[in-house]
């Protein structure tokens, strides 16, 4: 799903997808033609949406509108923001602002928030109804007479935090009552914190979000795991004197619970891994035990990534966390994940999702399960999420083998070998047998009389790159849309375990 469809009218959702094209591509003499066709929309439309998106453009700038159109054309609008004309955007929402005004209002009122609008309830009713469909995927109800929410809170928390951070990407702070550097400042004190700094915008987005709820007289009532051991002092008594003892702890023990429950890539020692894997499994028993069932049965010995499921200790904790979240949190949960729902997918992650599928249906019907059987396809998703970049990595049938035939120069190409380097699909190959197995080949003008070269390219004239050595942004940006145009070609349409949601 789109954060988009669920809070902008299509008008809207249209001109972002406009300058998501415009700020994408990378060359000149791009016409209200081309981005008609590339979008799928009339030439008519598509003229009309971007008069409009100019305008909405010069006005965000605050610059002219001939001045912001020579900006458009440009070979790369780098100087534009998608995420700041998303903002605008959303500010300019009526659902949105509805939605903000009852997380973040003080004592909101329905009648007044119409009034001030000009909305009458059944309009305002009718430019809503994605937003309680969007809710209701979370077992969440907005009460329009009283603006208030019910449902379970830790999942209403988590759904907020998801949302104020998928408008704002961090380009600005969306919460009016709370000021951002005291909680940074907050934050920087607590014994355990994020590192990166991704993770810790997340964290606070959390804090916010609690702060606001508990300010709001709405309170954790219920212990969301086990107690975990260690839990920080992350809201003390004299910042919320109107809560009992026992709601201060459910508060700081949610914090804990969602730092202890965040995905984190990267390398692991084996002493952090066996202190975080014993703190999550007293939280939640339940999901080592489903765990150490997933690595027996989700993967054969001769599939790509069985070797990592069983000894990447990285993976493996991420996969007790999505277990400990599910379980704990009883059900599926608002995350990212949910917000990137691919296109096409691989052949090898469309089994892996079925046997996911399988793997959950064939657990026990009793209630220690409840939580997987209530929500399979959204654990069947976010389990092929988690173990996709491995198994992309392992997997040959998806995977690029790129030949790189070039003088040799090693100061010219480090460049270009960095960049391949980086893209996780790509295998580049050198040396004289590397046109024997490549799918693409690299090269120069000065190589096309070797014999290799000769006998490639006649036969295969759209998978080679013919490339210059003061190659600059926009021969980068044409080698990697061209890579990923044969990488799709080998993507194939989503199994029903993978696809989002009706």
């Amino acid at each position: 799903m789109q954060l988009e469809s669920v809070f902008l009218e299509k008008n809207a959702q249209q001109k972002i997808a406009l300058l998501r094209v415009l700020c994408q591509r990378a060359h000149f003499g791009i016409t209200i033609a081309d981005l008609a066709t590339q979008l799928g929309f009339t030439y008519q439309r598509t003229y009309n949406l971007f008069q409009e998106l100019n305008a909405d453009l010069a006005d965000l700038y605050q610059k002219t509108p001939t001045a912001m159109r020579k900006i458009l054309v440009a070979a790369s609008a780098q100087s534009v923001s998608l995420d700041r004309y998303k903002i605008q955007q959303f500010q300019a929402a009526t659902a949105w602002q509805f939605f903000d005004y009852a997380v973040q209002g003080h004592q909101p009122s329905l009648d007044r928030f119409c009034e001030d609008h000009f909305l009458s309830h059944s309009t305002l009713i009718r430019k809503t109804a994605n937003l309680r469909t969007f809710l209701a995927h979370y077992d969440l109800k907005l009460l329009y007479p009283t603006l208030t929410f019910s449902g379970p809170e830790a999942r209403l928390r988590l759904l907020l935090q998801q949302c104020y951070w998928q408008v704002t990407q961090g380009a600005c702070w969306p919460f009016t009552a709370i000021s951002e550097s005291d909680l940074k400042r907050q934050y920087q004190q607590f014994p355990r914190r994020h590192e990166n700094p991704l993770a810790q915008h997340m964290d606070l987005y959390l804090l916010a979000v609690s702060r606001l709820r508990m300010a709001h007289g709405n309170a954790l009532e219920h212990q969301i795991a086990h107690l975990l051991p260690d839990v920080n002092a992350y809201f003390s008594a004299n910042q919320f004197p109107h809560l009992t003892p026992q709601q201060l702890a459910f508060e700081n023990q949610f914090i804990a619970f969602h730092q202890a429950a965040a995905l984190r890539f990267g390398h692991i020692g084996l002493n952090a891994w066996t202190r975080r894997k014993e703190r999550l499994t007293l939280a939640t028993p339940i999901a080592a035990k489903v765990l150490s069932a997933l690595q027996r049965n989700l993967l054969n010995p001769n599939d790509p990534g069985h070797v990592a499921l069983q000894t990447d200790l990285g993976l493996q904790l991420n996969l007790l966390r999505v277990l400990v979240c599910f379980f704990s949190l009883g059900g599926d949960y608002c995350k990212a994940s949910d917000f990137d729902a691919p296109v096409q997918t691989t052949v090898r992650l469309n089994q892996l999702s079925m046997r996911a599928y399988t793997f959950v249906t064939n657990l026990p019907d009793t209630p220690e399960y409840a939580a997987l059987h209530s929500a399979t396809r959204a654990f069947c998703r976010f389990v092929t999420y988690v173990l996709a970049p491995t198994i992309n990595a392992f997997d040959q049938a998806v995977r690029l083998k790129v030949a790189v035939i070039l003088e040799p120069n090693d100061l010219l190409h480090r460049r270009l070998n960095r960049f391949l380097d980086n893209m996780s699909f790509v295998d580049r190959l050198t040396g004289p047998d590397a046109l024997q197995q490549c799918d693409f080949l690299i090269t120069e003008v000065s190589m096309l009389i070797t014999p290799q070269t000769q006998a490639f390219i006649p036969n295969y004239p759209q998978a080679c790159l013919i490339w210059d050595f003061d190659a600059n942004a926009i021969d980068y940006h044409h080698l990697h849309q061209k890579l990923i145009a044969l990488r799709n070609r080998r993507l194939v349409a989503l199994s029903p375990s993978l696809a989002p949601d009706a």
